[in-house]
């Protein structure tokens, strides 16, 4: 539909993004077997601006923003190995007791805060970013960088759900609620609500006091939640987790990092670039660390990386992304060096469709075939994991629904048979 408007109005369509990098499942797949496997040409952006030796103070300093830029460089064309050499001839890489290393993190990062320039702490898993951010800012209210009263201010914290397991209550959080993340019916974007039950057709929850029915087919439209309650004072830092709008139109974007500037009685929190997040957007969460999936298109001045030692979530992408985001430096806490430098060569790529097809059977024709049905692929496959979810819930839930078709086909059997007999 995008293509057909494009070429009635005679524009052009521009898909954007960086294929090394993460991304969502349907839209990173997507553009890797377009740029692989299209034919279409691909504009790149080559040169890396954010590593600018210019931005350093001094001689050395100058010096070893170029070192950084040149590891990213190399991270950029897949030479992991050069890349990890040439931070660990920075001395960015430490290796740490795991014990004492989110002290030693936190301790960098007040260092850091005390001489006014950015940083963000990444870390690998949620658990891990909630503990680091909470350390940090307890560390914050002890040495007076962060003053004033504090106001308790209820969250919510996105729980990853997928729209199979958007179908069964067996996945949802005891005490989650559903936000709607678009304008549905008589919702608006924003508004949450509690959970009451799922039907065989809906989800049923309460919203202001009123009962809602979401169908199934629809659940794409909210996001479940679990609500947690923060302190929050004035310079507090805070990341945003869902797209929106301010009261006088002003975008609110998911991931960005904002300042607290004060907190109203009635719930406004005004923040220190003028725009003013309204009560019922409350999805952020403290915004001193997070995930390297969250962090992407952030730009600080210096960047610490907390390596937990979870291999799973260490890949090619993560290291990419994590490295690059500094505009000065890095530094990584890992509890094992070897390991780090092994598990960063492995690509967290899902293998494409594309990618199974046999060299003489990958003519340019069957691969334009293949693609063309792609979207239709996809659409098939959602549609049998909603059948086959459908039919374990109402399984679940108690309905047969082989004997509701055999009581259906035994009533049609016997009309026939009367409309036989007045015959």
């Amino acid at each position: 539909m995008t293509a057909s408007l494009e070429g009635e109005r005679s524009g052009r369509l521009i898909l954007s993004g960086d294929t090394r990098q993460h991304g969502p499942v349907e839209a990173s797949d997507a553009l890797r077997a377009i740029e692989r496997y299209s034919g279409l040409r691909v504009a790149e952006i080559s040169e890396i601006r954010r590593q600018d030796a210019r931005r350093g103070r001094t001689m050395a300093e100058r010096k070893r923003i170029k070192t950084y830029r040149e590891a990213v460089e190399a991270a950029a064309v897949g030479d992991f190995s050069l890349s990890f050499r040439k931070l660990e001839a920075l001395d960015a890489i430490v290796e740490c007791d795991p014990a004492g290393q989110n002290e030693r993190l936190t301790n960098a990062y007040l260092e850091i805060a005390k001489s006014g320039e950015s940083a963000i702490v990444i870390s690998q898993t949620r658990a891990e970013v909630r503990a680091v951010n909470d350390v940090i800012r307890e560390q914050l209210r002890d040495r007076g960088l962060l003053a004033g009263d504090e106001s308790a201010v209820t969250a919510l914290e996105q729980v990853d759900l997928t729209e199979a397991q958007k179908l069964d209550l067996r996945h949802y959080p005891s005490g989650s609620v559903v936000v709607f993340n678009r304008d549905f019916r008589n919702c608006t974007r924003g508004e949450h609500g509690k959970i009451i039950g799922l039907t065989a057709r809906h989800l049923v929850v309460e919203v202001a006091d009123r009962v809602r029915q979401i169908p199934r087919k629809d659940l794409e439209k909210v996001t479940v939640c679990l609500p947690h309650v923060l302190s929050l004072s004035v310079g507090d830092k805070l990341q945003l987790k869902a797209n929106s709008r301010t009261l006088d139109g002003r975008k609110l974007a998911n991931g960005e990092i904002v300042s607290v500037a004060r907190i109203s009685p009635d719930g406004w929190i005004h923040l220190r670039d003028g725009r003013v997040l309204p009560p019922r957007y409350r999805q952020f969460q403290r915004g001193y660390a997070g995930t390297s999936y969250g962090s992407q298109g952030k730009t600080v001045d210096h960047v610490l990386f907390s390596d937990s030692g979870v291999r799973a979530a260490s890949s090619a992408q993560q290291w990419y992304v994590t490295i690059s985001r500094g505009r000065k430096s890095i530094r990584i806490f890992t509890p094992d060096k070897r390991a780090l430098r092994n598990a960063i060569a492995r690509s967290g790529e899902r293998e494409l469709a594309l990618d199974l097809i046999t060299q003489q059977d990958s003519g340019t024709n069957r691969r334009h075939k293949i693609l063309r049905s792609l979207r239709h692929g996809r659409e098939f496959a959602r549609r049998v994991c909603f059948m086959t979810m459908h039919s374990w819930s109402s399984q679940f839930l108690g309905i047969d629904l082989n004997q509701k078709y055999e009581n259906r086909k035994s009533q049609t059997n016997r009309a026939s048979n009367a409309r036989v007999l007045a015959a």
